[in-house]
């Protein structure tokens, strides 16, 4: 084998290396995953920052997923459950609750824009133009107060938006099996460069697959409605 063969391979796979290299680089800089705002430590930090146990599910993540109530929520959050029992619901974070005794608060408690809300009527609501969900797993009395021993769940609804043009979106879905509808509608009206409002509302109906000859009507039947209006006002030089 000459000189120049024994230059030119060595080369050969030395530049190969360095291309790979780049090419690599360039893959993992743009699969980067975009860095998820939290307020689990009643401040805003990246996720990463937070030293806590916590899963956040984003209104995008909850749109694909096409979750509408709690009970599908817990499908997807290892440890926690929401199941509907016959007077109330129960909630459970890591097999920790307080069961469905209407005298007890529950020791998962939700914050839904930063008030407490501590009796489980509250997760019989429809999910509602929210920006997303922190989960909070484990004891946060610290932070939170009491009736946490067990978590947190931290719901932050979509805020208005102030400036731009007027935004909104409307969707409605229908199963024939079961006679189930669903239409959810939410805008952001700008009124001024100070003022803005967003109004959301979400209507589900869906009828039963039980017959009751006494009353003409098909059961389980549910129904859920629910309205919001919201307003941001910035003042100048405040």
């Amino acid at each position: 084998m000459s000189i120049r063969k024994l230059f030119l391979i060595p080369t050969f796979f030395m530049l190969t290396g360095l291309y790979v290299q780049d090419v690599i680089a360039q893959e993992s800089s743009e699969s980067r995953l975009e860095e998820v705002v939290v307020t689990a430590q009643k401040k805003e930090q990246g996720l990463s920052e937070v030293p806590i146990s916590i899963q956040v599910l984003s209104s995008e993540r909850i749109t694909d997923i096409g979750v509408s109530s709690w009970e599908e929520i817990a499908q997807y959050v290892p440890g926690l459950t929401v199941a509907k029992g016959v007077q109330e619901q129960s909630i459970y974070m890591r097999g920790v609750g307080s069961g469905t005794n209407r005298g007890f608060e529950q020791s998962v408690t939700q914050f839904v824009d930063g008030m407490s809300v501590t009796r489980s009527q509250q997760y019989t609501v429809p999910l509602l133009d929210l920006e997303r969900i922190e989960v909070l797993k484990g004891t946060q009395g610290v932070l939170f107060g009491k009736n946490t021993i067990a978590g947190v769940i931290n719901t932050v609804s979509k805020s208005p938006v102030i400036g731009g043009d007027l935004d909104a979106h409307i969707s409605h879905e229908f199963v024939p099996d079961w006679s189930s509808r669903k239409t959810s509608m939410a805008t952001n009206i700008p009124i001024n460069e100070n003022f803005a409002m967003r109004i959301a509302l979400s209507s589900t109906n869906s009828d039963g697959w039980v017959d009751n000859a006494f009353t003409f009507k098909q059961e389980p039947s549910t129904s859920h409605d629910a309205i919001r209006a919201t307003f941001l006002y910035e003042l100048d030089d405040m």
